[in-house]
């Protein structure tokens, strides 16, 4: 055992500061960390408050009243960071319609997939800005009456498109 006199004094002073770059960093990893479970969980309470079924659901019904047409939607989800995904699209009208003289110009459309891309400051302010519809691979038909005033040059637009891609 050492004698009373050998023992170094007990340290009162304050813990020594980690350096101002190693403080930065220690906050940006905390503060990245803290947006990643943010962002996950907002990610699983959109899961949990739109599941597929729900999503699914409320597109068919926008469908239905807006465009009076029927709808069919194969997988549908909500990616938090790229938008929603529409997979198998396919709008057509009802099999039974009686309205002889349906002037919708769009017949029937069918897409592999549809992604709608939003705004994620557009969502924290309450609102949906769509910046992007990204339709893979679709399938259109169209309805022109021939005897509306309006025409419809289709081989001009697609010349303005091949012209301007």
């Amino acid at each position: 055992m050492l004698p009373a006199a050998d023992t170094p004094p007990p340290n009162t002073s304050s813990p020594r500061r980690r350096s101002w770059p190693r403080r930065l960093l220690r906050f940006f990893l905390f503060s990245l960390l803290a947006l990643l479970i943010l962002l996950l969980s907002a990610a699983i309470a959109l899961r949990l408050l739109y599941p597929p079924e729900r999503l699914k659901a409320m597109i068919n019904e926008a469908a239905i009243e807006k465009l009076d047409r029927r709808l069919s939607l194969g997988k549908v989800w909500f990616h938090p960071l790229r938008g929603l995904i529409l997979e198998d699209v396919a709008l057509s009208p009802y099999p039974d319609s009686t309205s002889g003289y349906d002037l919708f110009v769009l017949r029937q459309f069918h897409a592999r997939r549809i992604t709608l891309s939003y705004s994620l400051k557009d969502l924290l302010d309450k609102k949906l800005h769509l910046r992007e519809i990204e339709i893979v691979a679709p399938e259109m038909e169209f309805f022109v009456d021939m005897l509306d005033t309006t025409l419809i040059d289709f081989a001009a637009l697609a010349r303005a498109d091949a012209l301007h891609p």
